[in-house]
This record gives C-alpha cells, sequence and structure tokens, in this order.
C-alpha cells in the first residue's frame, strides 16, 4: 500500500521482487541443470554396467562351453 502512494519506494519494491524473481529462475536453472547432469551420470554409468554384464555372460558361455567339452572327452 505504501508503493502504491510513494514512487520511490514503488520502484524500489518492483526492484526487489524482480531480483527476486530472477534468483528463483536462477535456482529452477541449477536444478535442472544438476538433474541433467546427475541423469547423464546414471544413463552413462547403466550402458557401462550392461556392457561389462554382456562380457561377462559371453565369458561364462565361453566357460560352458569348455566345461561341455571336457565332458565330452571323457
Amino acid at each position: 500500500m505504501l508503493a502504491e502512494k510513494n514512487e520511490p519506494i514503488g520502484r524500489a519494491v518492483s526492484g526487489v521482487w524482480q531480483l527476486t524473481e530472477e534468483e528463483k529462475i536462477r535456482q529452477r536453472c541449477r536444478a535442472r541443470e544438476e538433474w541433467i547432469i546427475n541423469d547423464n551420470y546414471k544413463t552413462r554409468k547403466l550402458k557401462e554396467q550392461e556392457e561389462e554384464l554382456k562380457q561377462k555372460d559371453a565369458e561364462i558361455e565361453k566357460l560352458r562351453a569348455e566345461i561341455e567339452g571336457l565332458k565330452r572327452e571323457k
């Protein structure tokens, strides 16, 4: 109400409000950027783990084949 009657105070209130809004926007941008970074990290780690699992599965199959070969030789 005071801001409505006094123009300099009104401008000051408007400036403070604008700065507050800009800070909220910056916080949202930071939060979004952090989410993207975390999501990219999780995606990369998941792909690495999937590749490692494929390699281990292939190794297991190779060992199973060797075991079957040894069983046949007996």
